[in-house]
């Protein structure tokens, strides 16, 4: 991470060997570790990813996702920090993988989604900027966690489930989000959601002087990859309700992950 760099993205491709992978495996646990403060994230699916306060994530019994067999994995490094002379410094990041043994039986395959905000502009000294995203159930699921993504002028966040008889139910509430500390919010006991559940997230930033996180509270933030843009993000991990019968060694299944998936915690 060169000296001159502000932001950076950098795409390393892995190709899992044969000797390495010979056969699919299915997720039990895994855990990144950031090579140093400058790492803003990683992603790498079907592993998962990181990004500041993530832990190690482990999958309750029966649930899994899938590894295949001599993979290419695309890890997704973004750097941000301070250009200067002598701010340079070589990333080494990690990343363990937990599998579960042959013979277990996996009932649930993770699913990932990204309830998307795009599109918004956030005035300069807005304090309580509002905007969101939704997504619609099509088969009875279950939620199994969620995790709000926004940079520095994140505030709060709120998922809000919408039940199809018209019931409304919140899911989780973050009233005071924090960039250096992202949590996946998980659920002791996983959301029954039945077919035509709709979810509605709505995130708030502050753009004003009062943020003291604020990089620059005179000017208007889109939409943008740079730590010092804004993103907003829900990312929601559920399965189908209906149980799935795989023996890990034995059978085989189709991965199912999302397009941006951060790979959040059971």
């Amino acid at each position: 991470v060169a000296d001159d760099v502000d932001d950076q993205y950098v795409t390393i491709p892995v190709k899992l060997t044969e000797e390495q992978m010979p056969k699919d495996r299915w997720i039990r646990a895994a855990e990144f570790r950031a090579g140093g403060k400058w790492v803003h994230h990683i992603i790498a699916r079907p592993i998962g990813g990181i990004a500041p306060g993530y832990e190690a994530r482990v999958m309750r019994p029966g649930y899994s996702r899938k590894l295949p067999a001599q993979a290419e994995l695309k890890f997704q490094m973004h750097y941000h920090k301070e250009p200067g002379e002598g701010t340079g410094a070589w990333d080494s990041s990690e990343v363990a993988v937990y599998f579960w043994p042959k013979g277990t039986v996996i009932e649930h395959v993770k699913i990932t989604e990204a309830l998307p905000a795009r599109g918004f502009m956030i005035p300069a000294g807005d304090g309580n900027y509002s905007h969101g995203g939704s997504y619609t159930f099509d088969v009875d699921s279950e939620i199994i966690s969620f995790n709000p993504h926004m940079h520095l002028r994140g505030k709060a966040a709120k998922m809000v489930a919408t039940f199809p008889d018209g019931t409304e139910k919140v899911l989780l509430e973050v009233p005071k989000y924090d960039f250096n500390w992202q949590t996946t919010y998980k659920f002791k006991e996983h959301v029954q959601v039945p077919k035509g559940t709709q979810i509605d997230m709505t995130l708030w930033w502050d753009n004003s002087a009062e943020n003291p996180a604020n990089p620059d509270p005179t000017t208007d933030v889109v939409y943008g990859r740079p730590t010092t843009a804004e993103m907003g993000f829900g990312w929601m991990y559920h399965t189908p309700s209906e149980p799935v019968h795989i023996v890990v060694g034995e059978e085989d299944a189709p991965s199912a992950d999302a397009p941006g998936d951060m790979g959040g915690g059971e």
